[in-house]
């Protein structure tokens, strides 16, 4: 892994470690689950006044940066910048099959819908393909269904190969929705990597002055100090430290 990738990785890591903390709510408890800790949100807020004061985002971030930093140099390094992005992922993952019902009973995605396949769709071979065959393949869905008005290009209720070959497909920046990355799915711009003397690390120093940016960008009525509004604004509109 070179420097700018290191660099990337510890500006991602950063953003992870302050603004997300700040603004996402505690998961649902499942049946027969302990209680669930409090949310970040009043994790951070260790007074419990209702609001986060930059002493208490910074304490917080000192903690991520000690996790981190494995060996007790006062600096992430490259091989601790890797293993703490692969413990996020793993987090991360975890999250997704384990509470929003996407993994399954056993935690595993069910299998991904098969690709428009025009020979595999028309059934009986008549060189057209029916409503029903394409239901029949895809499922009767709101995603299917609306693929099969995109492709029957003359409305007759039925797909051809010539409707078959010419219709579009869907980019990914089209399916992407506005407000990740912007109108389209374009990418904002990214923030600074918080290794500001580019040396390949990243020291407690340099780890709080991307504290402080990220507070400052939130803190929208520069009192010192965030409500949980203003948490959740600044996650919405990609404060990452800029």
């Amino acid at each position: 892994m070179n420097t700018r990738t290191l660099a990337l990785l510890a500006t991602a890591l950063a953003g992870l470690g302050a603004t997300s903390a700040l603004a996402q709510p505690a998961p649902p408890p499942g049946p027969g689950t302990p209680p669930p800790r409090p949310a970040p949100f009043e994790q951070l807020d260790t007074n419990g006044n209702g609001v986060v004061t930059r002493d208490e985002a910074r304490a917080a971030r000192n903690a991520t940066f000690d996790r981190i930093d494995t060996n007790r140099d006062g600096f992430i390094e490259r091989t601790e910048m890797e293993a703490e992005a692969q413990r996020v992922r793993s987090t991360m993952r975890e999250a997704r099959t384990g509470r929003d019902g996407r993994g399954g009973r056993d935690g595993q995605r069910p299998p991904r819908p098969p690709r428009p396949d025009f020979g595999q769709t028309d059934a009986n071979n008549d060189g057209t393909v029916t409503r029903a065959e394409w239901q029949a393949r895809y499922g009767n869905n709101d995603g299917a269904t609306a693929a099969f008005t995109r492709i029957d290009a003359n409305g007759d209720g039925q797909i051809t190969r010539a409707e078959f070959d010419a219709a579009p497909r869907p980019q990914r920046a089209e399916r992407r929705p506005e407000g990740r990355g912007g109108p389209g799915g374009q990418r904002g711009e990214r923030p600074p990597s918080p290794d500001t003397n580019n040396d390949g690390r990243v020291s407690r120093e340099e780890w709080l002055a991307q504290t402080d940016r990220m507070f400052e960008r939130a803190d929208t009525n520069r009192d010192g100090q965030l409500t949980r509004e203003e948490a959740q604004g600044a996650w919405r509109g990609g404060v990452r430290g800029r």
